[in-house]
């Protein structure tokens, strides 16, 4: 495949852009960041999968931001006998167009236009390996593993084709492939999975299985439900006769119950009286209790008013001593104050003696930063100013080099085959040489027609034969070609032009040199930007003079023990305000303890008057005799009752006729619960006699017998086929394996140049590289350092693009790569780019065109 030609119309950020490619050798298509480099490669993947009337993610994320517009992409490509120009509108106005300009001329449009389009691709074009040979951005840095695509494969056949001779190039065709189809009829290819004939086969025999189990399983149920009738039937007549025995015992306890329920009655007529008896009693003993209790609290408040009356006079006490303190720790916090107020001042003095300091300080670096930048930049300038002067960079040296080595060829080949001549004047007539007088004798080799003549006297033609003719003029040409690239460059010969582009060469690493130097002295920084920092910093400086050091710890040291002081102070202020608060609060509490005694004592002693007025302790305590006797004469009644009760078990007779009441309930529950059951399972058994089920399962048994022996033999055939079609494959993957010593030698050969001719490489079984050796010395890929594996990542797409016959070969597309690559490797692998380009197209994708021009023949394409 060759892509001759891509065109992008509003794409993402693209207005409207055409680029040509060449089709054999490198295509550099530089540009800023951001210019739509990437967006290519995403145009190109978008034109040859997407259709044009796709609303995916993908269409929608390239339609410029803010305009309803169709974006457009265009490309001309060539791949095996086809020649077409493939256009696609997506997003608004979508439209799909295909012209075919070779093998015969062909217009499509729209969905035949997509189709025909897929089918050239899929027929001419290794998708596998147009996928493989791209490194994007971020991807370079891998491998990849090409042992799927097709083109790759046949191109390692040929290369080890003593082995694999007789291996057919389609690998659909032959042996394989017949296995290959016949596997598929039976198992999947991915995962070997039933399908086809064998999934079928194995379906209708769960089929036929699960139908004749249904069926067995519905006859057990009918002879299962004869069964049920019979026991149930029994079963109806045990309960019958039991029910009839439990209904006469549930009378009787009935009967014992009722009598019981008599004499509880009577029981809790003669309790209710002795309680009432029992509340009189407690309560005239509880007022008996209570004016006693009372008389001893009286005297008890009596004493504590006195207490309370000496507390009072030691709290006025307290808070008039408290008064007197609190006076002079209120001035020590105030002398605390003003000595932390004044450290602080000495402090703040202190810090702006030290930030004037650090001003002068850094206002002597930035001078010092500043005379060393403009020194750098000086030195990188004069080296620049000599780079400039001389115009002749690799390319032309290139150029300068081949065509000397063609002229000495040329020469060496016109002195092989031309006629030398040699022409002596004798005498003193004149002798001419085309024209041209000669003195002595004259030399030359007969490229071209050439004229010897003595005027008056002799005229000598000579003609040149084809050959010489055809070197002559070739040299001609090549002479013209150097004088021309001399003039350019303003030298005299070609000598002197391979000199001067030598010396660049020379200058180069000097520039380099000067720019990091340049670089790492600058360190971000330019002499405009210094020069303001100093400027800045002089005028706020001004005038003032580099003021002394200032002991800043000391200040500090002086500021943080007086605040210690003060916070010692403000403390006792604290804490003299909460003694006070104390004392206050103690005489407060004081008074409110003999005011709240003074109305207890009135309180109890008028309700122990009122209480005497009302009943004497006299009379109360002969009420209280009363109820005691009362209590005594109904308790002996109750006591009575009681034992009968007990005697008759009222608890016992309880649960014996809840008992009873349940048992009957549950016979009638399950008797119930029979007649409904037996009515089901009669009805079933009529249903089966109706519906023919024995027949149905002996016409299920027949159809599972069938289905199982067509299951047999497609399970025979299907493992044949699973084995033949291992067995091919282990042998095929055995001579794959074999195919990754010519990728390897390929690999090794192009890394020449960057590691040197001791490099070696291990390959898989996937074409993918796994390791290094180098001197000896043997690291796995992944840990090779991110410049090493971007530089292999390139060589083993390069590799592949080499390997394939050029008919069957895919661009090699190379974006934004190179990144963690020193100079050298860059300018080795320029050498490595020449080459594949005259195997394969390459187009590379780049912010940095200066990392390729050391690609002999590379077209560059600006964007």
């Amino acid at each position: 495949m060759k892509l001759h030609r891509l065109r992008l119309r509003n794409f993402r950020g693209i207005a409207d852009r055409e680029c040509v490619f060449a089709d054999r050798g490198v295509t550099v298509v530089s540009g800023r960041n951001e210019a739509g480099k990437s967006s290519m490669v995403e145009a190109l993947d978008l034109l040859l999968d997407v259709p044009s009337a796709s609303k995916s993610r993908r269409v929608a994320a390239v339609q410029p931001a803010g305009c309803d517009v169709g974006t457009e992409v265009e490309a001309e490509i060539s791949c095996g006998p086809w020649h077409f120009t493939y256009t696609k509108v997506f997003n608004r106005g979508q439209s799909t167009t295909l012209r075919i300009h070779e093998p015969k001329p062909e217009q499509l449009t729209g969905k035949p236009a997509h189709e025909r389009a897929t089918q050239i691709l899929a027929e001419a074009v290794d998708l596998a390996l147009l996928r493989a040979s791209r490194v994007v951005q971020g991807s370079a840095a891998t491998t990849v593993a090409v042992s799927a695509s097709a083109s790759i494969t046949r191109a390692l056949d040929r290369a080890v084709a003593d082995a694999d001779a007789e291996a057919d190039d389609d690998p659909d065709d032959g042996l394989l492939g017949a296995v290959a189809r016949e596997y598929g009829r039976y198992y999947t290819v991915g995962r070997g999975q039933p399908t086809g004939e064998l999934l079928a086969a194995r379906q209708r025999e769960e089929a036929a299985r699960a139908e004749l189990a249904k069926l067995e399983a519905a006859l057990a149920a009918v002879d299962e439900d004869e069964q049920t009738v019979a026991r149930l039937t029994r079963r109806r007549q045990q309960l019958g006769s039991a029910a009839e025995q439990w209904q006469v015992e549930l009378e009787e306890f009935e009967a014992a119950r009722k009598a019981a329920d008599e004499v509880r009655d009577r029981l809790a007529t003669q309790t209710a009286k002795a309680e009432a008896a029992g509340l009189r009693r407690a309560a005239c003993a509880r007022e008996i209790q209570t004016r006693r209790r009372t008389d001893a609290k009286l005297a008890e408040l009596g004493a504590d008013r006195d207490a309370a009356r000496d507390q009072v006079r030691e709290a006025v006490a307290a808070v008039e001593r408290v008064g007197a303190q609190e006076q002079a720790v209120e001035e020590d916090r105030t002398a605390a104050e003003a000595a932390w107020t004044a450290a602080r001042e000495r402090v703040k003095e202190g810090e702006g003696a030290a930030r004037a300091l650090d001003r002068h300080r850094e206002l002597d670096s930035a001078t010092r930063r500043l005379a060393l930048v403009r020194e750098a930049c000086d030195r990188l300038a004069a080296q620049e100013r000599e780079l400039a002067a001389n115009t002749v960079d690799g390319g032309v040296l290139a150029r300068a080099r081949k065509l000397r080595e063609e002229l000495v060829g040329i020469e060496a080949r016109l002195g092989a085959a031309g006629t030398a001549l040699r022409v002596v004047g004798l005498g003193d007539q004149a002798v001419l040489v085309d024209g041209e007088a000669i003195t002595g004798g004259r030399e030359t080799v007969v490229v071209d027609d050439l004229v010897v003549e003595v005027p008056g006297v002799v005229r000598v033609e000579l003609r040149a034969g084809s050959d010489t003719a055809a070197l002559g003029a070739r040299r001609g040409e090549l002479v013209g070609l150097a004088a021309e690239l001399c003039t350019a460059h303003g030298v005299a010969d070609l000598g002197a032009l391979i000199a001067l582009g030598e010396e660049r060469q020379a200058i180069e690493p000097r520039v380099a040199a000067a720019r990091a130097d340049a670089d790492r002295v600058c360190a971000g920084e330019t002499v405009e930007s210094l020069g303001e920092l100093v400027s800045q910093l002089a005028e706020q400086i001004g005038d003032t003079e580099q003021p002394a050091t200032p002991d800043l710890a000391a200040l500090r040291a002086a500021e943080r023990e007086c605040a210690a002081a003060h916070l010692d102070a403000e403390r006792e202020s604290l804490a003299q305000s909460g003694r006070r608060a104390d004392a206050t609060a103690t005489l407060q509490r004081a008074h409110e303890a003999i005011a709240r005694i003074e109305r207890d004592l009135a309180e109890l002693t008028a309700a122990r008057d009122e209480a005497r007025r009302d009943k004497s302790d006299a009379e109360l305590a002969a009420e209280h005799d009363r109820a005691e006797r009362d209590v005594a004469e109904i308790e002996e009644v109750a006591r009575g009752l009681r034992d009968k009760l007990d005697a008759a078990d009222m608890a016992e007779l309880e649960r014996r006729v809840e008992q009873l009441d349940t048992a009957i309930a549950d016979l009638a529950q399950e008797r119930e619960r029979g007649e409904r059951e037996i009515a089901q399972a009669l009805a079933r058994i009529e249903l089966c006699r109706e519906d023919a089920r024995r027949d149905r399962r002996d016409e299920a048994a027949g159809a599972h017998r069938g289905a199982a022996a067509d299951l047999e033999r497609v399970t025979a055939r299907a493992r044949a086929a699973q084995v033949l079609h291992e067995v091919l494959h282990r042998h095929r993957s055995a001579a794959h394996a074999r195919y990754s010593e010519p990728f390897r030698r390929r690999i090794e050969d192009l890394a020449e140049p960057l590691f040197g001719p001791s490099v070696r490489f291990e390959v898989d079984e996937q074409l993918g590289i796994t390791a290094r050796t180098l001197d000896g010395a043997t690291v796995p890929f992944d840990e090779l350092s991110m410049g090493a594996r971007e530089q292999i990542g390139i060589i083993s797409r390069l590799a592949c693009a080499m390997l394939v016959d050029e008919a069957q070969g895919v661009p090699v597309i190379i974006d934004d790569a190179l990144g963690h690559s020193d100079s050298d490797r860059v300018a080795q692998m320029a050498r490595v780019l020449t080459r594949a380009g005259e195997h394969a197209q390459v187009i590379v994708l780049t912010c940095a065109p200066e990392r390729y021009r050391g690609v002999a023949t590379a077209s560059t394409v600006e964007v």
